[in-house]
């Protein structure tokens, strides 16, 4: 038989179908290697960056309060302490500058960084240079604050002999009354006096002074003093003089020496002013720093999003290539079926019609057969032949009877063979169709007016029998593969109770139901809709199933401390103890009534049980038989929903 026509068709179609797979399966393929060698590549090139970087940063923010820190420093260990402190975390510093340097030199990501900053802002050559003049600014202040603790040192040193001349002017002022001038004269003694008390008290008090300026006006104030001092003294007597001298020259030695407290404590002010200028800069490196390494942090989690991003581009247009694929895979196979159904299905029917009028010898030669070169044609073909074969030896038959009668029972035998084997094969292509099949024809004869209603309610029937059975299998397969997505958001329990009822509006008046809704003050609860309403749904199918006319249907809700509680209460049939257990797997009927005497799957409670799971909730059955079934769905009360996949 040659290869055309059908065979041609179906396998062009087979090979379309075939080749638009093999095209999903390797683009499916390539992009699993292509996401498999980017993240690979992420891990090892964009990873340890990402790590140096963090590291980096880290160290530059907690070395921006070290300058503070070492000025603050009292004593020489403290300060040994945080110069160790800074030491170590320069030392990170450069440890990660330089894997970070290693890493360019590789090119992993610093060509990524001159294409998007333009100048490279982010690389260790800007980074470098601001931690060098960073470790030489901590050097200076550190020596800046070791000078400064000298200095500080000289100062109290001269404070401590302030004190000790104002004890020795007060033991000397006691042992000669006064210095020997008379109370509340203006006589040289007291005026010599006078002049003493003032030297030294603003020598004792030269920690109040914090500024230069300040400082200076004093020193001028002093030296004016020293002068008032020494012409105060000369008008002394020789021997009030004799006793005030040791006295005189220490106070003029406090005020005109190469070594006095104020240029003590004007060195000291001058340091201070110095480190403060040091600190300045150092806050300023340490900030700039610091925003060098955090930019340099950023640009490494934004490359690592970017390159996600761009994974996720690749998946998302792959992802329409094998849609297209399966959608073309799909549109052949439909025309496929089209073609079957059109120019091969079709024509058998009328070829097999044509062989039964051969058996009855009432046809002509089969010409809507011949219209198409393909091979049906062919058999169309055969047959005419064997017709006119049959209509040759008919013609034969008459001539000898005894002949005849051979052939006619050679004919009845290829007959019956024939008959038994189109029934045989009738009956195993009718059995799945054959309800929708006959109703079908008897709509389509006419035969019994009135009866068309009747037949295509009962199609329509077996079909959405059919059709539930299929979603409810479906529905429990998403549920036990995990496929089954739950989208949280706040509900009214009472509100779906109340939608549901009106679904069941009809099955409860024919069956003269009473359905009650009883829920709490406080029904609203972070769940899936539609899951709650189909759990909803099934309860409810299942109590109006199974309960007897005139009997009531409750369904309530209400709260304890973790949960919420929705109860569907009838006064049904109910089930027997050893099986309410059972009655959860999928498929199972009770075997004494809950759900074999009402045409029920066997999937309501299951696909209940796995919705009530998937919210992390609990199904418990509570019934007797002939008194009726409680089932309770407790719902956990929570703030937020797990993640994706819904674990």
């Amino acid at each position: 038989m040659r290869f055309s026509g059908v065979s041609l068709k179906l396998g062009g179609g087979i090979s379309i179908i075939v080749a638009a797979t093999i095209a999903a399966g390797i683009t499916t393929l390539i992009t699993l290697n292509t996401l498999q060698n980017g993240f690979e590549g992420i891990a090892r090139d964009r990873l340890p960056a990402l790590v140096a970087a963090g590291h980096l940063s880290g160290s530059a923010q907690a070395l921006k309060g070290k300058g503070v820190e070492l000025i603050a420093a009292r004593t020489p260990t403290d300060r040994e302490r945080v110069k160790n402190s800074i030491s170590d975390l320069l030392r990170a510093l450069e440890e990660d500058i330089a894997e970070l340097h290693s890493l360019e030199q590789q090119d992993l990501f610093n060509r990524a960084v001159a294409e998007t900053s333009g100048s490279g802002a982010f690389t260790t050559r800007t980074i470098q240079p601001v931690l060098d003049r960073l470790k030489d600014n901590f050097d200076r202040l550190n020596e800046a604050s070791a000078t400064i603790h000298d200095a500080n040192t000289t100062f109290q040193h001269h404070k401590t002999r302030i004190r000790q001349l104002a004890m020795e002017l007060q033991d000397l002022r006691a042992a000669i009354g006064d210095f020997g001038a008379p109370a509340g004269g203006n006589s040289p003694e007291s005026n010599w006096s006078h002049l003493q008390l003032r030297v030294i008290s603003i020598l004792a008090n030269l920690d109040d002074l914090n500024s230069l300026p300040r400082l200076r006006r004093l020193s001028t104030n002093l030296d004016r003093l020293s002068e008032q001092l020494a012409a105060a003294f000369d008008r002394l007597e020789p021997p009030q003089q004799q006793a005030r001298l040791p006295a005189q020259q220490k106070v003029i030695a406090m005020i005109q020496a190469q070594d006095t407290p104020l240029k003590a404590l004007e060195q000291l002010l001058l340091l201070r002013n110095q480190q403060a200028g040091i600190l300045v800069a150092n806050r300023e490196l340490s900030n700039q720093l610091a925003s060098l390494a955090s930019g340099l942090l950023t640009w490494q989690e934004n490359e690592i999003i970017r390159e996600g991003n761009s994974f996720a581009a690749l998946i998302s247009s792959r992802s329409n290539i094998v849609l297209i694929s399966a959608a073309a895979s799909l549109l052949v196979a439909m025309m496929i079926l089209a073609y079957l159904r059109r120019s091969i299905l079709r024509r058998l029917s009328l070829l097999k019609k044509r062989m039964l009028d051969f058996m009855q010898a009432t046809s002509d030669s089969p010409d809507k057969l011949l219209k198409k070169g393909d091979e049906i044609t062919e058999i169309g073909h055969v047959l005419d032949h064997l017709y006119q074969q049959i209509q040759l030896r008919e013609d034969n038959l008459r001539a000898a009877r005894d002949q005849a009668e051979t052939m006619a029972k050679r004919a009845d035998m290829a007959n019956l063979a024939k008959s038994s084997f189109l029934a045989n094969m009738s009956h195993e292509l009718r059995t799945p169709l054959n309800a929708i099949i006959g109703f079908s024809e008897v709509i389509k004869s006419g035969i019994r007016p009135g009866m068309e209603q009747e037949y295509a309610n009962d199609i329509y029937q077996s079909g959405s029998h059919l059709l539930s059975l299929i979603n409810g299998i479906l529905e429990l397969s998403k549920i036990e593969a995990g496929r089954h997505e739950l989208v949280p958001e706040q509900i009214n329990c009472e509100t779906l109770a109340m939608e549901v009822e009106r679904f069941f509006s009809l099955p409860l008046q024919d069956k003269n139901l009473k359905l009650v809704i009883d829920f709490d003050n406080d029904p609203v609860i972070l769940a899936d809709e539609m899951a709650v309403k189909q759990i909803l749904a099934n309860l409810i199918s299942n109590a109006v199933k199974f309960s007897n006319s005139g009997c009531e249907i409750r369904v309530s809700g209400s709260r304890d401390q973790t949960d919420y509680l929705i109860k569907v209460r009838d006064e049904g049939i109910g089930i027997a103890e050893e099986e309410l257990l059972s009655v959860l797997e999928p498929f199972h009927q009770e075997e004494r009534g809950y759900t074999r005497d009402s045409s029920g799957t066997g999937l309501g409670l299951s696909i209940v049980k796995g919705l009530t799971e998937l919210h992390g909730g609990q199904l418990t059955l509570s019934s007797q038989k002939g008194s009726g079934t409680t089932v309770t769905v407790r719902l956990p009360l929570r703030d937020s929903f797990p993640g994706p996949g819904n674990d």
